[in-house]
């Protein structure tokens, strides 16, 4: 468990825009007063994580080397993955529950574990998340929605981890019978998310984020 006044220092940090002070109203008023029982703490966490996804966007759109998917600074992590990195961080020093601790450090090792087989994948899921997010704002979903959009984002390519290298890591084209294992990872995917009650949310976006509006996309081929 966090130290109240942790918690209460950097919640008062990130709400710095008036419309989620807003939103968070009663959620405030649970913190200020010492009564975390009282807390909605799905509708403060999605929240405090639309603000922060909200200031990484800021700052990558303003940095050129975000746009440029082939440099990587010395340790060999991308600007997307240090900056993504930092998104997770914070929201584990903005909430106070525990399990969503938990969840968060999972999602973390998810994101490792695909980015140690692919190394272009950590700024990848960082760009989709960001994105997602934003168009979440902008059709309103509502928390429980967007929670889901922003774990199926940052875990959209998770079933990776089981393409075999000579496939994954191939730097010419692939061959027919390849391109059909490497489109078999959102099914993989959802599979190995499937059963995690926490992540149940997340399974539509892992299965379906190469679908096409035209219904040319897999594994589905949905339309519309």
């Amino acid at each position: 468990m966090l130290d109240q006044e942790q918690v209460k220092a950097r919640v008062s940090e990130l709400l710095r825009d008036s419309h989620l002070k807003q939103l968070l109203s009663d959620e405030l008023r649970a913190l200020q007063a010492d009564r975390p029982d009282e807390l909605d703490r799905d509708r403060f966490n999605t929240c405090v994580a639309i603000q922060l996804v909200r200031e990484l966007q800021r700052e990558l759109l303003a940095d050129e080397t975000w746009q440029d998917n082939e440099r990587s600074d010395q340790s060999g992590c991308t600007p997307g993955e240090t900056e993504f990195d930092r998104i997770l961080d914070g929201l584990m020093v903005a909430v106070q529950h525990d399990l969503l601790v938990s969840h968060l450090q999972m999602v973390r090792v998810l994101g490792g574990a695909i980015a140690a087989r692919d190394t272009g994948t950590s700024e990848h899921n960082a760009r989709v998340t960001i994105y997602a997010t934003r168009l979440g704002e902008l059709c309103e979903l509502t928390t429980e929605r967007m929670q889901a959009l922003i774990k199926g984002a940052f875990l959209h390519d998770i079933g990776k981890i089981g393409i075999r290298d000579n496939i994954l890591l191939k730097h010419t084209g692939l061959t027919e019978p390849e391109r059909r294992i490497m489109q078999s990872h959102p099914e993989m995917g959802a599979r190995l998310l499937k059963g995690i009650p926490w992540l149940e949310d997340a399974l539509d976006g892992v299965r379906h984020h190469h679908e096409r509006w035209d219904g040319t996309g897999y594994p589905d081929h949905l339309c519309g």
